[in-house]
């Protein structure tokens, strides 16, 4: 079960449960995993949009596994399902696609507006009160994370992101993005259930992928511009 995760519809009880076919706990549909039978095959319906019926399992590594020992059998009162071999079936189908999503959402939010960027940008939209949520990169400098977790401790905000500068850089179509921010709606509610899917594979709170190491001069460099980002919001 995903602690914590704001997701729309929850406070007026509209959003709908399901339960995980393997630890048998509930949540919303939204934070569970669906997986379909098509044919005799299991696809995982990253989207939600498969038709048949869903079986639901929890963004947890054990569930999972579990579930490919018997519990997707199961749920679908079927034997004759095609389940996965791969020792590294979780990463390659799960994962990976979870992970498109997740950039997908961040480049949406970027074109909708509904993902703040720039320094003066996001400075205007935190002293206005307007975010929810800051999305860094993995690879800020310590001085740039200390500096915006304190910001966010006294906002009462969030820290995310799961991508390094390069990542965050392509999806967003700005270079060396090292600092965003999001507004409230769907777009940002999406991204948090996303985040803590792929948090929970990773079964810690270590990014999606590699960090990219940099030469130290041009890390020096960039570090400099990145607290002096912090200091503006901060201001």
């Amino acid at each position: 079960m995903i602690e914590g995760v704001p997701t729309a519809g929850q406070e007026d009880g509209q959003e709908p449960m399901r339960r995980c076919v393997s630890c048998r706990s509930e949540d919303s549909k939204a934070r569970l995993l669906r997986f379909v039978v098509v044919g005799s095959t299991l696809c995982f319906d990253a989207r939600q949009r498969l038709p048949g019926r869903g079986m639901q399992v929890c963004a947890s590594r054990i569930c999972l596994e579990r579930a490919a020992k018997g519990a997707f059998q199961r749920g679908a009162q079927r034997s004759d399902i095609e389940l996965p071999t791969s020792s590294d079936w979780i990463d390659e189908s799960i994962v990976s696609a979870l992970r498109r999503l997740y950039e997908e959402v961040i480049s949406s939010g970027r074109i909708s507006g509904q993902l703040v960027v720039g320094s003066e940008a996001v400075t205007q939209a935190a002293k206005d009160n307007e975010l929810v949520a800051y999305l860094v990169a993995v690879d800020a400098s310590q001085g740039t994370m200390e500096k915006l977790e304190a910001n966010a401790r006294r906002k009462g905000l969030p820290v995310k992101g799961l991508l390094d500068r390069q990542a965050m850089s392509r999806l967003i179509g700005r270079e060396n993005t090292v600092i965003s921010g999001w507004k409230a709606g769907r777009l940002h509610d999406r991204f948090m259930v996303l985040e803590a899917q792929l948090r929970g594979l990773a079964g810690a709170s270590a990014p999606v992928g590699e960090e990219r190491q940099r030469e130290t001069d041009s890390a020096e460099t960039d570090d400099r511009k990145e607290e002096q980002e912090v200091d503006l919001i901060q201001s």
